[in-house]
């Protein structure tokens, strides 16, 4: 159990548990089944919905009932490739193919297994009305009939053969065609001593499955004939031998026979025809290549479907595949597993990490001789999502007959559907919202909605680091959330970057703007995310939803030592890591009877910073400003005292220092507009907070860069008169700060009486609606 939830909690974050059986999860809207994910590519995907309700015309075209797209959970299709296919059931679908001592065979009547592959959605769908017949093509006296079918329909039917075309052909005029006394026909058979047939066949899924549906017929085995439901779940015997000697020996009896199901009901029948590649002659190498092309880059991925009619011995491999591109790249895989059973279709995949880009040639060698190829199909690679090309559709199920699922293993899987909001993406090209990841015992939610109906979206926040110190971390709470309000609670999760053990803590509204995180490792990076509890959370556990992970490093604040003194040069080292990492510096030179000249320099992660002053020289200062990644700030004047000598001296007082603060921007400072010439500059934080921010000091309003107009503004809560603007022409506002950050908005002059039609119009939501494109 230990390992179960382990297993559990790291693949709800990084998916990466393998699970060995195949699984099904549907993914639905309403009641409808917009697709099925699974983990199995060996077997396909039905779709399902009511034969009788199905109008060919309405609801989509017969031909692409059973059609389907593909992608993988990360919503990659791979489309392109599939022009490159070998497909055998679809008419030309492999002439690309150059084929050396390969020949390709139709199946027939010929004793090959059913398909339940990937090819199965490229056979041909047939819609019968009520009463009508699905004939197949006739088969000769003294050979087998071996045949496999696809069918969907809630109605019985019958499956028979009839020996003599002269006498079928005559009834089938008389008593096939409905009448308005009989709206599905007459059973003509019943005026038919000679015919072959079965009892009543009725399938018990009725309906909401494919049923596989198999025929057996020889009249050299008469006691072995039979229908067969389902991999012999149900067998219904065909006639008796007495029966079938009284007839080849009968007059009237040709040279053929004629097989045919009539089913009473709307029914969709799928006949399992395909054609093989099987090797010419044991003597000579047998293989199949293809020009490829790989027009970006992509991840190689692909499915065969072989089949062997012996056993393979040791040491004997079946075939391998090799990719060689013109770039040089190279993959060789090889399938030869001795324990794999004859007279059955296998699919193996071959995928590689490696992505590929350009032109490149692909080479099927086959190794033993009486091997068999099915198809070739490139593929998105790793779970796939199968959607079907026909709206509508209310199950899905696999064709594959051994899906067991693990209770545990199959929730596990459906978590992970859950989280993978590209397959929403992909299906109706936008958010999870009203659709549902079902297993076979219940459905959820897609991760980050919750609500009977899906409709409601669960609140996502990411941290805001504020600050530091050796053993903490804290976390500025009103940063993160904004606007949310009214939750039950916040867990706060955080574990060593490096580590696998996540701690948490509650957060509530009452706690106040900052959260700290304490008895940390010093010098440690921690990751940390929040989820929101909602105060309904415990009706729907299953669908929080964890917001962005960030991550942050405990440290010491820097202090002045950071600064090293080289003759007329400075040093800003962190190269032992003693202190939080320093990311700007500031530097001011102050020249007797000149102007201050300033700049600023961007320090990169885990390197020292050295600045050489090369106008030192006497009467010359300079005031260097270092902050680091938690804005902690250390200041010094770096004096002249000769030439090319700077030693440390404490600032002047004829010098004014610009104030520690934090630069104005959009998350702490608004600009709203009482009416269109009066701008109202004012901040949401706290009296407290504001005294870490610059204020605001100026105003300028510029057009077609022109300023038209400039004025002091007197830190926060002022109001500015910026005179008459012209109705919809764009101006541009910059407030700058006492440090001269700066913040740029685009206003649009309107008439008074515009601006409360603005939707939502409030403090919050006036810079959205009313300064378009804001940040510049």
């Amino acid at each position: 159990m230990q390992w179960i939830a382990s297993c559990y909690a790291l693949l709800l974050l990084v998916f990466n548990c393998n699970l060995t059986r195949g699984y099904l999860i549907r993914v639905e809207a309403g009641n409808e089944t917009r697709a099925c994910a699974t983990n199995d590519h060996q077997h396909a995907v039905a779709f399902v919905q009511n034969v009788e309700n199905f109008d060919p015309h309405n609801h989509g075209s017969v031909e692409t009932f059973s059609k389907v797209d593909i992608f993988n959970l990360d919503g990659n299709a791979n489309e392109i490739m599939h022009e490159f296919d070998c497909n055998l059931v679809k008419s030309g679908g492999c002439e690309h193919w150059r084929k050396e001592n390969l020949r390709m065979k139709p199946n027939n009547y010929e004793k090959y297994p059913p398909i339940t592959d990937f090819r199965w959605h490229d056979i041909p769908v047939i819609f019968l009305n009520a009463g009508r017949n699905f004939w197949m093509e006739n088969f000769l006296r003294n050979t087998a009939l071996h045949a496999h079918f696809s069918i969907l329909t809630n109605s019985n039917f019958y499956f028979l053969i009839d020996p003599d075309y002269l006498q079928m052909s005559t009834f089938r005029r008389r008593y096939n065609e409905p009448t308005p006394e009989e709206p599905n026909g007459r059973f003509f058979w019943h005026d038919r001593l000679d015919l072959i047939k079965t009892n009543e066949i009725n399938l018990k899924n009725s309906g909401k499955k494919w049923e596989l549906v198999s025929l057996r017929f020889s009249e050299d085995d008469p006691l072995g004939n039979e229908v067969q439901v389902n991999s012999g779940e149900i067998s219904f015997p065909i006639a008796a031998k007495s029966a079938i000697r009284k007839l080849v020996s009968s007059n009237v009896f040709r040279n053929s026979f004629f097989p045919f199901f009539h089913f009473r009901g709307v029914s969709l029948v799928k006949m399992h025809l395909y054609n093989v590649l099987v090797p010419e002659n044991e003597h000579s190498n047998a293989s199949m290549e293809r020009d490829v092309d790989f027009q970006k880059e992509t991840a190689f991925c692909v499915d065969v479907v072989y089949l062997m009619r012996s056993p393979l011995k040791e040491l004997e491999r079946a075939f391998s595949i090799t990719l060689t591109t013109e770039q040089g790249q190279y993959l060789h895989f090889t399938e030869a597993q001795p324990s794999k059973g004859v007279d059955t279709w296998h699919v193996v995949r071959f995928e590689s990490l490696r992505r590929f880009s350009g032109k490149g040639t692909l080479k099927l060698s086959v190794g033993q001789q009486d091997l068999q190829i099915g198809g070739i199909k490139f593929c998105p690679g790793g779970n796939s999502v199968i959607v079907p090309k026909i709206r509508g559709m209310q199950q899905c199920h696999s064709l594959s007959t051994n899906l067991a699922p693990n209770p545990v293993e199959e929730e596990i899987f459906t978590g992970i559907v859950g989280r993978k909001a590209k397959i929403c993406k992909r299906l109706n090209g936008r958010n999870c919202s009203e659709m549902k990841v079902c297993g076979s015992k219940s459905c959820d939610c897609f991760h980050g909605f919750t609500g009977e109906n899906c409709k409601k979206q669960i609140r996502k926040v990411k941290p805001f680091v504020w600050n530091a110190s050796p053993n903490s971390i804290s976390l500025n709470m009103s940063r993160s959330l904004g606007s949310v309000s009214d939750f039950d609670h916040i867990r706060v999760r955080f574990r060593e970057k490096h580590g696998t053990w996540w701690w948490s803590k509650i957060y509530k509204e009452s706690d106040g703007k900052y959260f700290t995180l304490e008895g940390l490792k010093d010098k440690t990076e921690y990751v940390i995310f929040f989820t929101i509890y909602e105060h309904d959370w415990n009706v729907y556990l299953q669908n929080l939803a964890p917001g962005e992970e960030v991550t942050a490093t405990t440290c010491t604040p820097i202090d002045g030592s950071i600064l090293q003194l080289d003759g007329a040069s400075f040093t800003v080292s962190n190269s032992d890591k003693k202190f939080c990492q320093p990311k700007q510096i500031d530097v001011t030179e102050i020249s007797p009877g000149k102007l201050p000249i300033s700049s600023k320099i961007q320090i990169l992660d885990n390197q020292d910073y050295k600045k050489n002053l090369n106008s030192c020289k006497t009467g010359t200062y300079y005031v260097v400003s270092v902050s680091d990644i938690y804005q902690n700030r250390v200041e010094a004047r770096l004096e002249c005292s000769d030439e090319n000598q700077l030693t440390t001296k404490h600032p002047p007082r004829d010098y004014p220092l610009k104030p520690l603060c934090l630069s104005i921007n959009e998350s702490v400072v608004q600009i709203s507009f009482e009416d269109q010439l009066t701008v109202v500059v004012s901040s949401n934080a706290s009296a407290a907070d504001r005294e870490k921010i610059c204020k605001p000091s100026s105003l300028r309003v510029i057009e077609s860069r022109k300023i038209l107009f400039s004025a002091t503004v007197d830190g926060f809560e002022s109001e500015t008169t910026i005179g008459n603007c012209s109705i919809g022409k764009k101006y541009q506002i910059i407030l700058a700060d006492e440090n001269e950050h700066e913040m740029k908005f685009s206003f649009v002059c309107v008439e008074p009486e515009q601006i409360s039609e603005f939707t939502g119009w409030n403090e919050s939501s006036q810079l959205i609606h009313f300064l378009k494109n804001s940040k510049e």
